[in-house]
């Protein structure tokens, strides 16, 4: 890898062979029913990359989704943050605090707990959250409060923006 990305050069201590060989071992599939299946890894060390590996047909350039890993992560991080008294859980998230914006009663804690009320890009264009507004019967997604509970129709497993996740109306559901 050479040096970093921040061009500095690599964190002294690092045992080159036995670095790769644990990168590598991530990619191996040591038991036949219960794969891995890893994509990506990626290493740091001292805050610098010091490692990184790909399966074949991924690459630094793609975009992998995370699902639980990332919000667990996330969580982490908060727990963290909220530990060293860098931010509470309970402060309304900064950067939905213009005036008359009704996002500005979402809370960190809110965020945290998919609670927020707010529709994201699973579907592969966040302004398609018309899928969640029919799914839960709602005409304005500034009706919405803070905290209000969504059925999110999944379509992590099978939809893409070519083919968006099939809507069952809850009436329907047998």
């Amino acid at each position: 890898m050479g040096d970093a990305p921040s061009g500095n050069p690599r964190p002294a201590g690092i045992r080159e062979n036995r670095l790769a060989a644990a990168v590598g071992r991530m990619f191996e599939e040591p038991e036949v029913f219960r794969k891995r299946r890893t994509r990506a890894v990626v290493v740091l060390y001292k805050d610098e990359i010091v490692a990184e590996g790909y399966a074949d047909g991924f690459d630094a350039g793609q975009i992998f989704p995370g699902w639980s890993l990332g919000k667990s992560m996330v969580h982490a991080l908060c727990g963290v943050a909220a530990r060293d008294g860098k931010i509470s859980i309970n402060d309304p998230v900064p950067f939905f605090q213009s005036p008359n914006d009704p996002r500005s009663a979402i809370t960190v804690d809110m965020l945290l707990r998919m609670t927020g009320g707010l529709a994201w890009e699973e579907y592969g264009d966040a302004t398609r959250w018309r899928t969640i507004a029919d799914y839960n019967r709602l005409d304005n997604p500034l009706d919405l409060r803070a905290g209000q509970q969504l059925i999110i129709p999944s379509g992590t497993s099978s939809a893409t923006p070519e083919r968006p996740p099939q809507i069952v109306p809850l009436d329907q559901v047998t």
